[in-house]
């Protein structure tokens, strides 16, 4: 890795060190600087913004999601759909930290940067998966409506229920939700995968409910910002 590259990354890592630590809003570009060590000059090489290294930080959250994805094995086809919307989605075990840093800004123009970062980094690397599986599982026989605009339809639905956990955590959080709350909202989900899929009932899988709950609570309970 170039020494810039190097810079760069620590410039992230330090960030979001402190955005976790001290919570986004109450960190400032000084707090990072003087962790680092290093010139408003060295920092502004590389991000104009705490903005900018928000959505970088979604950016490569959602880089490493699809590393964690393709080092894994699957069986079948609709095992390996599964797996990518596991690891697509935010709100699951070892995302706490990112999820602990976003809670206090849902519905904010930053929760926005960061979130809309790391769903277009998303859709580059997910979107022609989904794709490639989807022909499989027509060749499987386990997928049977084979319509063009059906991928990028079905990723919308993505998007859309990757947004609803994100205010259902924040409303849990604040006691305007409970947990049981969270079963429609992925049911729900799972319905119109499959129903735009038009595969069997049951085989699509998003996440187990105790494991996205117990994701957030760990978020909660080990932010002070949000505890």
């Amino acid at each position: 890795m170039l020494k810039g590259d190097l810079k760069k990354q620590a410039i992230l890592e330090t960030a979001e060190n402190l955005f976790f630590e001290k919570g986004y809003n109450s960190t400032t570009i000084d707090d990072i600087l003087t962790v680092l060590k290093c010139s408003k000059g060295s920092l502004y090489h590389h991000f104009d913004s705490k903005q900018q290294i928000l959505g970088e930080l979604g950016r490569q959250h959602a880089e490493t999601a699809f590393k964690q994805y393709a080092e894994q094995e699957y069986g079948t086809a609709i095992d390996a759909f599964n797996g990518l919307l596991y690891h697509a989605m935010i709100i699951r075990a070892g995302q706490e930290r990112l999820v602990s840093t976003v809670l206090p800004l849902v519905g904010t123009t930053d929760e926005s940067i960061l979130t809309s970062a790391a769903l277009n980094a998303q859709e580059k690397l997910f979107l022609p998966e989904l794709c490639k599986l989807l022909e499989k599982m027509y060749a499987e026989g386990t997928a049977f409506c084979d319509e063009e605009f059906l991928p990028t339809l079905a990723w919308d639905t993505y998007t859309a229920l990757y947004r609803r956990l994100l205010f259902f955590a924040r409303d849990l959080q604040t006691g305007s939700k409970q947990p049981g709350d969270i079963v429609p909202i992925l049911n729900s989900g799972r319905f119109l995968w499959e129903r735009l899929l038009d595969v069997p009932f049951g085989s699509v899988e998003i996440i187990r409910a105790d494991e996205a709950l117990s994701c957030i609570h760990q978020a909660v309970t080990h932010n002070k910002y949000l505890a």
